[in-house]
C-alpha cells in the first residue's frame, strides 16, 4: 500500500483525508512544514499533499526545502488551499508542485488527484 504524507496545521483535514484515502493508502498526517521535513527524510513517502497556508513555515517554503536539500527526491507534491485564484493555482505548478487542490475539497476529487498521480 502506498503511503501518502498529509501536511496540514487543522486537525479536521487530517480526519477527511483519512477517511477519505484508507481503503487504498496509507495516511501519515504532519502539522507543520518542519515535521513534514523530518518525516519525509525517514524515507517511505510516496506522496505528499501539503497545504499551503501554515503558520510558520508555510507550503512554499517547505515544498523549497525538500527540493533544495533533495529530501524526498522524485516524490511528488499536491498542494491543497481554501485559495481558488488562478494566479495561486499558476504559483504552485510553477513552484514545481504535481497538482492542486481546492479545500473543502470532495472526496471524488481529492481521490482522483491522488490516483492520477500515483497510480499512472
Amino acid at each position: 500500500m502506498k503511503t501518502i504524507l498529509l501536511v496540514d496545521d487543522e486537525n479536521i483535514h487530517h480526519i477527511l483525508a483519512k477517511r477519505i484515502v484508507r481503503d487504498s493508502y496509507e495516511l501519515i498526517s504532519a502539522y507543520s512544514g518542519e515535521e513534514a521535513l523530518k518525516k519525509l527524510g525517514e524515507g517511505g513517502i510516496d506522496l505528499v499533499l501539503m497545504d499551503i497556508l501554515m503558520p510558520e513555515t508555510d507550503g512554499f517554503e517547505t515544498f523549497r526545502r525538500i527540493r533544495e536539500e533533495d529530501i524526498a527526491p522524485g516524490v511528488p507534491v499536491i498542494f491543497l488551499t481554501a485559495k481558488e485564484e488562478e494566479d495561486m493555482k499558476a504559483r504552485c505548478l510553477e513552484a514545481g508542485a504535481t497538482a492542486y487542490v481546492t479545500k473543502p475539497f470532495s472526496p471524488n476529487a481529492l481521490l482522483g488527484t491522488i490516483r492520477e498521480v500515483l497510480d499512472t
